[in-house]
């Protein structure tokens, strides 16, 4: 009796010790609990105290740090679809602090999983369940993740999603404008009791003055026109061209003179300055970054710069010309360079952004910088 007693309370004790180690390994290995946005997935990633093993492994569906933060990432890019087909992409598990691969899993056919959008679909353009005005589409997308426990997934799958119908409205042809009548003709010089002189109408008792302004477009002008005195009653018109004197013979000869080109007009000059900078990357706290501007103009003059930071996150230092023994202005092909300092005393990743300004010849080119990272002093993902 005693070894019956003891056999059953040995067979209780492993039944009770199974109940206990059944219940810890159903949450072994989740890297979280349920999620439905990329937002949600990298919070539930960052309690785990995973997101850099979890970011290194969403490299493969597109992530970069240059594209920013991964939680941001994750935001814009990261949405919920159905699975359109079965598939088995590499799973992922988690202990805290740690991340380990658990190697391919299948996923049945309209299960939600957590994928990266494709660029080429703008998140307003697209749902992921039935609407009207859009259609059933099926993708291949990389995979990010679960939903129901938040395990990283590597791989490529098939979801459905639905787009946005654009109406494309028939052609309407142009309508039928109604032709105005043509002007009525204007009766010519002779009817009016008036002579052509360049295509304008004169009086036969016109001065040379009169004439000489019918003949430049009604506008006298002295230096196209210069009037001769002949005699005490009448005067007659000479051109400049060459100094030869037309000489009409008496007073109501309409003499005719041809417009003189413009001798002192000039052709407007359009100058062009030119920018390109180089050097923007990740700053720490408040160190600094080296920013170089390559410049250029049309015709060799000085060139100046101006630049600045677009928020309170950076400030920018220590403009000169480097290429030109550190002087103030550059000349065409010089290279500018100045300082970025970032302003991040706090625990969360900022962002900045600078302009730089070239000026030369009154012509003025703006260079807006691609948005950086300022990290905290410590660092930040």
């Amino acid at each position: 009796m005693a070894k019956t007693a003891k056999i059953m309370v040995t067979a209780l004790t492993l039944v009770v010790f199974g109940a206990i180690f059944a219940s810890s390994a159903s949450a072994f290995g989740q890297c979280g609990g349920s999620v439905s946005t990329g937002s949600e997935l990298f919070h539930e990633w960052q309690a785990m105290g995973v997101t850099s093993q979890a970011g290194e492994i969403a490299k493969s569906a597109g992530f970069h740090r240059m594209d920013g933060s991964l939680s941001h990432w994750m935001n814009e890019r990261v949405v919920k679809a159905k699975l359109a087909s079965t598939a088995s992409p590499e799973d992922f598990g988690c202990n805290p602090g740690t991340v380990f691969s658990v190697g391919p899993r299948a996923i049945a056919k309209g299960t939600p999983v957590m994928v990266v959008l494709p660029l080429k679909f703008a998140k307003g353009d697209v749902r992921f369940t039935p609407h009207k005005g859009f259609k059933r589409v099926v993708v291949s997308v990389r995979v990010v993740g679960k939903t129901d426990c938040s395990n990283p997934l590597k791989g490529t799958v098939r979801v459905v999603i639905y787009v946005k119908v654009v109406k494309h409205h028939p052609h309407h042809p142009k309508c039928k404008c109604h032709k105005k009548p043509p002007p009525k003709p204007k009766p010519s010089c002779e009817a009016q009791g008036l002579v052509t002189v360049a295509g304008n109408c004169v009086s036969q008792s016109n001065n040379a003055e009169q004439n000489c302004k019918a003949t430049v477009n009604g506008q006298w002008n002295g230096s196209q026109c210069t009037i001769v005195q002949i005699n005490a009653n009448c005067s007659n018109v000479a051109a400049n061209e060459g100094g030869t004197v037309v000489q009409g013979g008496n007073c109501n000869t309409i003499i005719v003179v041809e417009e003189k080109p413009c001798a002192n007009c000039e052709t407007p000059v359009m100058h062009w300055t030119q920018i390109s900078c180089t050097g923007f990357e990740e700053v720490f706290g408040s160190a600094g970054l080296t920013i170089d501007c390559a410049v250029s103009d049309d015709n060799g003059a000085q060139i100046s710069l101006d630049a600045h930071s677009n928020d309170t996150n950076t400030q920018v230092s220590g403009i000169n010309c480097f290429s030109n023994g550190g002087s103030q202005t550059c000349p065409s092909g010089g290279t500018f360079e100045f300082l970025v300092s970032g302003n991040n005393n706090g625990s969360t990743v900022l962002w900045s952004s600078v302009t730089a300004t070239a000026s030369a010849n009154g012509v003025k080119a703006p260079f807006v910088s691609d948005p950086f990272k300022v990290d905290p002093s410590g660092g930040g993902f």
